[in-house]
């Protein structure tokens, strides 16, 4: 694991007080259109107890790409201190690690996309595009 992402953890972690900030956004994506997941305050690191989820909905028969190029989440055992998430219909997939590329294509036309920060710090950046 790179050293200095473990520093930016560990820095982001001694500075961070547990809180309970939770964020709910339901968008539509319709297709051919683009919208931009950022976790708050990106490209700071928000504090420990933060969570935000995307609820996205697509045109009838369409579909959802998620494309994510800055994923950070503490790594936990199981991911069990913090999690990055996508549930493209069909399963959830969890994340707990520094991701520069992620590519996730929906099964249907809506799409769950979670980042919670249970113990732990981290931030996301990603697009959602309707196809």
């Amino acid at each position: 694991m790179n050293s200095l992402y473990l520093i930016f953890l560990l820095v982001a972690a001694a500075t961070a007080a547990i809180t309970e900030h939770r964020i709910t956004k339901q968008l539509t994506v319709p297709k051919g259109t683009t919208v931009e997941l950022l976790s708050p305050d990106y490209p700071k690191i928000p504090a420990a107890g933060t969570a935000m989820t995307w609820y996205l909905t697509g045109d009838a028969g369409s579909n959802i790409l998620l494309t994510c190029d800055d994923i950070m989440v503490g790594p936990s055992k199981l991911c069990r201190d913090g999690w990055f998430k996508v549930h493209d219909g069909s399963k959830a997939v969890k994340y707990c690690e520094k991701k520069t590329e992620l590519s996730v294509k929906s099964v249907s036309n809506e799409m769950t996309v979670q980042i919670d920060l249970v113990k732990t710090v981290g931030r996301s950046r990603c697009k959602a595009t309707g196809v």
